[in-house]
C-alpha cells in the first residue's frame, strides 16, 4: 500500500508471539513543501461537529458526544497551520451529483459484506471478482450528505485511484465508491493482542504512536493535507507489522496554511494521539503489573 510504515518484530516469549519493536526511531526532515488546496473557502457552512457528533451519538450518551466533537474539532481551529474553517467546504462539494451520477452496479455484482463503519452504510469485498483488490464503499447521498463526495477527492489527492457512481437498493440510491483495499488488523484486534502483556502492549502502542506520527508527517512532506482521524479502529497492522490507514472522508482529512513547525506539530500531534487513543491506554493501565495472556485466559475459565 501507498501509506504503509514499516514496523518490527522480534520474536516469541514464553511461547507468545509479540510486537517487541515496530519502529526504531522517526527522522524530523526540512519544512519547505507546501500543500495542495483542498477545501474552497465559499458557499454554506459545512459542520465538522454536526458530522462528527452525527457520527457518536449510537455510541455515547448526548452530552459525552457533544463534548467529543467539540473536542475533535477544537484540535484543528486552534491551529494557525490548519486551513480550518466552518464556512468552508471539502473538495468535491460542489460536484455531488456528477460524483454519484453513474450506475455502477454491475462492478459490484458478487461483492460480500466485510464491515459497517461510522460514516457509512457498508464496506463490501469483491472476492473472485476483477476488482478483487479493492474494496466498496455503500455512501449516504440523501440531501444533507453532500460532503460524501469529498471522499474521493482525498483519495486522489493521496494518490489511490478510485470509481464512484450509485446503485440502488429497495429502490433507494445509495453511493458506491470502489477503492484499494487495506489489509491489516486494527491494534486491539490483531491475535497477538490480548496475549502479551502490559508492558508488551505499552510498548506495542507507543512504537504505533511513531510509526503514525512519521505517517502523517510524511504526507505533509510530500504536499498532501494532513490525515487527522488516526484513531484505533483506522489504523491497521497488516502481516508485515506495518500501518496502514483507512478512511479519507469529511472531516478526517484538512488542508494547512504553512508546514508547522517541529514543535507545532509535534505538539499538535501529542493532544491529538492522547485523545484519539487515549482509552485504549487507560484500557491497558488497568491490566496488573505482571499478568501474562496465558493467566488472564485461565483467571476467565476459572
Amino acid at each position: 500500500m501507498l501509506f504503509h510504515s514499516a514496523l518490527q518484530t522480534l520474536g516469541i516469549v514464553a511461547g507468545v508471539f509479540f510486537v517487541a519493536s515496530f519502529l526504531a526511531s522517526v527522522s524530523a526532515r526540512p519544512y519547505t513543501t507546501t500543500a495542495h488546496l483542498v477545501f474552497r473557502k465559499t458557499g454554506p457552512s459545512q459542520d465538522c461537529r454536526a458530522t462528527i457528533l452525527s457520527s457518536k451519538k449510537t455510541f455515547l450518551d448526548k452530552v459525552a458526544a457533544q463534548e467529543y466533537a467539540d473536542e475533535w474539532c477544537s484540535q484543528l481551529e486552534h491551529e494557525s497551520w490548519i486551513q480550518y474553517s466552518a464556512s468552508s467546504l471539502c473538495r468535491g462539494f460542489d460536484q455531488f451529483e456528477r460524483v454519484f451520477m453513474d450506475d455502477v452496479t454491475e462492478f459490484i455484482t458478487g461483492r460480500q459484506f466485510s464491515r459497517k463503519g461510522e460514516n457509512n452504510l457498508g464496506i463490501f469485498t469483491l472476492p473472485n471478482h476483477k476488482l478483487e483488490h479493492r474494496i466498496v464503499k455503500f455512501v449516504n447521498i440523501s440531501e444533507g450528505h453532500e460532503s460524501a463526495a469529498c471522499e474521493k477527492y482525498s483519495l486522489l489527492d493521496f494518490g489511490e485511484q478510485v470509481i464512484t457512481g450509485f446503485t440502488t437498493l429497495d429502490k433507494e440510491k445509495v453511493g458506491v465508491i470502489i477503492m484499494p483495499r487495506v489489509d491489516g488488523t486494527p491494534l486491539r484486534d490483531t491475535h497477538w493482542w490480548r496475549n502479551i502483556s502490559k508492558d508488551q502492549k505499552l510498548y506495542a502502542l507507543n512504537s504505533t504512536r511513531k510509526a503514525v506520527e512519521k505517517t502523517v508527517l510524511d504526507f505533509l512532506h510530500e504536499g498532501k493535507s494532513l490525515y487527522t482521524n488516526f484513531s484505533p479502529n483506522r489504523v491497521l497492522i497488516d502481516d508485515d507489522k506495518g500501518v496502514d490507514f483507512i478512511g479519507y472522508e469529511y472531516p478526517g482529512i484538512w488542508p494547512i496554511n504553512v508546514l508547522p513547525t517541529k514543535d507545532q506539530f509535534d505538539q499538535w500531534f501529542d493532544r491529538r494521539w492522547d485523545f484519539l487513543w487515549g482509552d485504549v491506554y487507560r484500557e491497558v493501565d488497568k491490566m496488573p503489573e505482571y499478568q501474562s495472556g496465558l493467566e488472564r485466559n485461565r483467571a476467565r475459565l476459572n
